[in-house]
């Protein structure tokens, strides 16, 4: 890259100059390494020259022995080629998950033609103008800018220069598939070229700072492309707002973007800004937070004698229709920099976009409207723009045989003053869209419409409510049981399993050890899904666990390849899968600790205790602390179940630690490549000779037993004398944790000397190595903030101390204590699963996530590990299963001439044993 990474970026004119000289290297890069490779629908990747060779002998005589020759000769090549291909993904490259793109569902594209204004769009100009005036139809639209006057200024924020930490994470989080810009670059690429201190990193770091700090967004960033790809379950596909445009932006600008996110929402959240009922788009806010709060409101009101009724609306065309004026007055009055304001007011100006439909792609068009879906940005407006917008839930009292017409009246005139706020930022409502659900427990069936008020639903053609209504990705009924959220998910989980085993059998693909990898990424995540919303202490979820247990035998039996017969316990056992119950409880406990890590204005905290409400305001009625005791009594929830269980926790958690605010961390302040290079090849002698040198050897010891409490201990030596030694009780702990508090020890009481130049912790733990500069939200992180605020005090004694990290080795020990005892009963394992023994003579036990049986047998084969399966579990091709299952056609004799053919005759036979051929 032809860039001077100490060349001036004070001017619009340098940065763009900077921006377009990194665009044409890649883009010399491109055209020098590239290859072009046609790919059309007779591609096939694993013709072989075998294949061309009998197939042109069929071609020449016709004859059927050459068909035959020919079908077997694709048969083998396809096998290889796969065969190689799974064994690439799983094992060279351990991305086992990467699989599962072969198993998706391919969509055929719609073959509507696109209809606007009532005329149908035949040419390609007619096609590019029809999308292109609907995804900006708010470019004339009026908006009332004195609404925001109920909003009070803000003391400004001080805007922090972006890091070079900043810039690793930023970029380590970015998927390698993502679909690049029309330039070519991937995110993989930049990883590579921005792999340490390079002179690409250092160029890419200084025009991202320099872009802030003049409030310019280079032109260069601001050219984008929109892929139009159809929305799923559209009953038609002859409108343009069927379809969702999807925006590729330049990845080195995507980059810097992200950056800029991770700011603002950081500095969003610490300072309140946002509303506290907006979920969507902010940080600590989840899908599952609005599903907890909306069943929470739901189950109190039915306490206190109250029905609930829902009116979802949906905003056209949203994150394109933003004005720009109303975004950058909020941004004023909340208190952002001006550096910030500056960089917003030019960068969502002057943009251009290009439309992608399958292979066509327009000319460019100007889209000054709104953000593009597919901007790290695009999440930051929502929520600021929601700031002035109240949010309603209609709760009314109405009798228990019939809906009373106020709460309908109500909810009538609250969607008209919804929808007169958002008019007045120049946002419409897709009435069409709009849906309303009743939530009802009682046995009636009443169910009344409601009448909107705007067309299509009034009069006589009010708005129908749902059996079931669907609410980001939640199913949820009438009476809150869940049913229908349950079977959809184990359903789609179990059609995942089935699609799953094509990637292997009991006799070839997929080793045991990776089906359970694929199995735990990419279908428990399906399954567990909003579980927290039906799954709690006293909930009716029976049914529902029945689901998910026979999906996860299903599973289970794919990756033992143990026969359909075999116990559910034992199965289990051998594939390293838990209870789906135990598994719940497990998740369900683990959440129920994140509630001590919400920031103190998190939604979720003003339906809580007194305890846990944090600095929000508790819900005037249906907060746990403004409930009566009966009417506690008669609900029940998962926020009556976190907000009792996470009392139980002794550790304090800081959500928003101003440590721990992007450009500040103490991890921001690493040396150069080189020069750390050289303070390590010097190491040795330094220590030695300088007395000033403080170096510290740490480390942590876990007890097996869960009776006794870990140890944390440290020792500190300077010029070859030991100066200081200490052991502390750490707790019942894991072993990072206590690595963690090895740690502080050694750098507080290093840095309590008034003669210490330099500290060097020695330690077998990396990862607690970094976490100890890590100030964010996890566990032990009072360690890490007593780190960072030791650290902090000492780097301000000298200039230029770093922070070197040396060694790397972390180990982890866990038991699933639950599961063990479950084990023991013969009705879960099965009465004839064989008893194993370790080295020493215990009893082999399942164990935990970290050492399943499957582990074992790791380097095996698929076709060792079924058999091995089959004999643990008895259900095997033998003399006693087939009598045990009245099949008269099998033998039941072995061959050595023992007339009854079991498990421990052939265990203990001298014969070796051979399998009947089927």
């Amino acid at each position: 890259m032809k860039v001077d990474e100490h060349a001036p970026l004070n001017t619009p004119d340098q940065i763009d100059a900077v921006a377009q000289a990194i665009a044409d290297s890649f883009s010399v890069a491109w055209e020098t390494c590239s290859r072009e490779v046609t790919i059309t629908r007779r591609s096939k990747p694993w013709w072989t020259d075998e294949c061309s060779v009998v197939l042109q002998a069929y071609r020449e005589y016709g004859l059927p022995e050459d068909w035959k020759l020919y079908r077997k000769a694709v048969k083998n090549a396809k096998r290889v080629f796969f065969d190689s291909r799974i064994t690439e993904i799983s094992i060279t490259n351990k991305r086992t998950w990467d699989l599962m793109s072969w198993v998706q569902q391919r969509k055929l594209p719609p073959c509507e033609a696109i209809q606007y204004q009532g005329q149908p769009c035949h040419a390609l100009p007619q096609l590019w103008d029809a999308l292109h005036n609907t995804y900006n139809s708010a470019s004339d639209r009026t908006f009332d800018i004195d609404i925001l006057d109920t909003i009070p200024d803000m003391p400004v924020w001080g805007w922090v220069p972006f890091s070079a930490l900043e810039m690793r994470e930023a970029l380590a989080s970015c998927s390698n598939v993502s679909a690049p810009w029309p330039d070519h670059i991937k995110w993989s690429h930049l990883k590579m070229l921005m792999r340490g201190p390079t002179h690409v990193f250092t160029v890419l770091l200084a025009l991202a700072n320099a872009c802030l700090r003049v409030g310019h967004w280079p032109k260069h960033f601001k050219e984008s492309m929109s892929v139009i790809i159809p929305k799923p379950n559209k009953p038609s596909y002859s409108a343009p707002k069927a379809f969702r445009p999807i925006v590729l932006l330049n990845t080195v600008g995507k980059l810097i973007e992200k950056m800029l996110s991770n700011h603002i929402q950081f500095d969003g959240v610490a300072s309140d800004v946002f509303h506290p009922n907006q979920i969507s788009g902010i940080r600590q806010r989840s899908t599952e937070d609005a599903g907890l709060i909306l069943t929470h409101m739901v189950r109190a009101g039915w306490a206190k004698g109250l029905k609930t009724s829902i009116i979802a609306f949906d905003v056209a065309q949203f994150f394109p229709s933003l004005t720009h004026e109303v975004l950058m007055a909020i941004l004023r009055k909340i208190g952002f920099s001006d550096n910030v304001v500056k960089f917003f007011a030019h960068y969502l100006v002057g943009c251009s976009t290009q439309y992608a439909w399958g292979d066509f792609i327009s000319d460019l068009r100007q889209a000054d409207v709104g953000v593009g879906q597919g901007s790290a940005l695009s999440p930051v407006p929502g929520p600021l723009c929601s700031l002035p917008h109240p949010h309603y839930e209609a709760v009314r009292a109405g009798s228990t045989h019939s809906w009373v017409l106020p709460a309908l009246i109500s909810l009538k005139r609250a969607y008209g003053v919804i929808f007169e706020l958002f008019k007045k930022f120049g946002l419409a409502l897709e009435h069409d869209k709009s849906e309303v659900f009743h939530f009802n427990r009682s046995h009636s069936k009443d169910n009344p419409p409601v009448d909107l008020g705007y067309a299509p639903y009034t009069g006589t053609t009010p708005l129908k409510p749902k059996l079931y209504w669907r609410y980001m990705g939640f199913y949820f009924d009438r009476k809150l049981t869940f049913t229908e959220h349950v079977r959809y998910y184990s359903t789609k989980a179990l059609s995942t399993v089935k699609a799953m085993k094509m990637l292997g059998s009991s006799t070839r693909g997929l080793r045991p050890v990776q089906k359970r990898v694929l199995y735990r990424a990419c279908v428990l995540p399906i399954v567990t899904y909003g579980f927290r919303l039906w799954y709690f202490a006293a909930a009716r979820c029976k049914g529902a666990l029945h689901h998910l247990s026979t999906m996860q035998r299903s599973a289970a039996l794919w990756i033992t390849g143990a026969f359909r017969t075999s116990p559910t316990g034992g199965v289990e056992a051998l594939a390293g899968l838990p209870s789906i119950n135990l598994l719940l409880r497990r998740l369900s406990e683990r959440a129920d600790y994140r509630f001590a890590t919400l920031t103190p204005t998190h939604p979720v905290r003003a339906f809580l205790s007194r305890f846990n409400c944090g600095t929000i305001a508790p819900h005037p009625s249906l907060s746990i602390q403004t409930m009566s005791e009966p009417e506690i009594f008669r609900t029940s929830g998962t926020p009556f179940e976190s907000d009792t269980n996470v009392l139980a926790l002794t550790e304090t958690l800081l959500p928003m630690n101003p440590l721990s605010r992007p450009g500040i961390s103490r991890g921001d302040a690493d040396k150069e490549l080189k020069q750390r290079t050289k303070h390590l090849d010097n190491l040795p002698d330094k220590i030695s000779e300088n007395i000033g040198t403080y170096y510290a050897g740490t480390d942590a010891s876990l007890p097996l037993s869960g009776r006794y409490q870990a140890i944390a201990a440290s020792i500190l030596f300077s010029g070859g004398v030991e100066r200081w030694r200490a052991r502390h009780v750490a707790g019942k702990v894991t072993a990072p944790d206590a690595e963690l508090y090895a740690i502080r020890s050694a750098i507080v009481n290093a840095t309590s000397r008034d003669d210490c130049t330099d500290i060097i912790i020695f330690t077998d733990s990396m990862a607690s190595a970094r976490r100890a500069v890590d100030p964010s939200i996890h566990s032990g992180q009072g360690h890490s903030v007593a780190v960072c605020d030791a650290l902090q005090t000492w780097f301000t004694r000298k200039d230029g101390q770093s922070i070197t990290f040396v060694l790397h080795m972390q180990a982890a020990l866990s038991r699933g204590a639950s599961w063990n005892v479950l084990f023991q009963d013969p009705e879960y394992r099965g009465r004839n699963f064989l008893q194993l023994k370790t080295v020493d003579g215990a009893v082999a036990q399942p164990g935990g996530k970290d050492n399943p049986w499957v582990h074992f047998v790791n380097m095996s084969s698929p076709q060792l590990y079924a058999r091995m399966c089959r004999c643990i579990l008895n259900h095997a091709p033998i003399g006693s299963y087939y009598s045990r299952f009245n099949l008269n056609d099998g033998h039941t004799s072995c061959l050595c001439g023992c007339p009854w053919e079991t498990r421990t005759h052939i265990l203990t036979c001298k014969r070796t044993y051979r399998p009947p051929r089927t």
